[in-house]
């Protein structure tokens, strides 16, 4: 595949069709990503990409704004973008000066890669948690902490049916004021503590990209943690799927089981079973 080519297509696909690409990753980018997954949607939502699904979910008028997105958020409605705060990607784009330090960490550094299957609803809803946290990334970069306040604020309310979901949010947003407060004061300590909020976004865009059944790379990984075969995801499904209880179910149960409690909505295996019907 020629990046250069595929990138262009990607640019008039979106042109073409009246949609936008979201500014966190450029058209060379992804088209190298699409390259590593051999022409094939990383999301796996499509054999290639573009495709004729990013144009329905994007243009998708009755859809929230949160939603009008391909299943990779690469592209995305104008609905979307205002709804984040966020400017489409352009040829010419800058990056806007803002009074806030920046922190160091690059926060366009995630690729991911498909490594197990999950329950659907489960893999949707912690992909959209994954798009709200790389958004947060973006608005701290650009130092838009009262944006940043008002996602995570949605994202809270949003999550009252996950424990461990709305505490990643509160947490977050109480992080987040506070850093607001130290960086616009000019105090010493603005740089490390910013540092300390992207670290904690990117842990977060981590679990839920292991939630939904992803691997999680970053380009300034070593080899060696590129290379790992187990994260924390997969080795609690395999602790899990070796419960008693668990006996001669599936493995799809057994991972829906699994997830379940991973995210806080269940305490134990018999709890899971008894809510989850396989």
């Amino acid at each position: 595949m020629d990046t250069t080519t595929k990138a262009q297509e990607l640019v008039d696909f979106a042109n073409t069709n009246g949609i936008f690409i979201h500014s966190r990753t450029s058209p060379t980018e992804w088209a190298e990503i699409l390259k590593e997954h051999n022409g094939e949607c990383p999301c796996k939502h499509a054999p290639t990409c573009p495709c004729d699904d990013a144009l329905v979910r994007t243009k998708n008028a009755e859809a929230p704004p949160e939603n009008q997105m391909c299943g990779c958020a690469f592209f995305v409605s104008k609905a979307y973008l205002d709804h984040y705060g966020r400017k489409p990607w352009s040829n010419n784009a800058t990056i806007p000066v803002v009074e806030t330090k920046k922190p160091k960490q690059d926060t366009k550094s995630f690729k991911f890669r498909k490594i197990s299957d999950v329950d659907p609803v489960l893999e949707k809803k912690a992909l959209g948690k994954v798009n709200t946290y790389l958004n947060s990334l973006e608005l701290i970069k650009d130092g838009d902490f009262d944006k940043l306040d008002t996602i995570l604020a949605q994202e809270e309310e949003d999550s009252n049916d996950c424990g461990v979901c709305a505490a990643d949010a509160e947490i977050m947003r109480a992080n987040a004021q506070f850093v607001n407060v130290v960086c616009r004061n000019g105090d010493p300590s603005c740089e490390e503590e910013l540092s300390r909020l992207v670290d904690r976004t990117k842990q977060i865009i981590a679990e839920n990209f292991n939630v939904a059944g992803y691997a999680l790379i970053t380009e300034s990984a070593s080899p060696k943690v590129k290379n790992t075969k187990h994260n924390a995801w997969t080795e609690f499904n395999s602790e899990i799927s070796k419960h008693p209880a668990l006996d001669g179910k599936s493995g799809k149960y057994r991972m829906k089981i699994a997830a379940s409690i991973y995210r806080g909505e269940h305490e134990t295996v018999e709890d899971a079973i008894e809510a989850i019907q396989e």
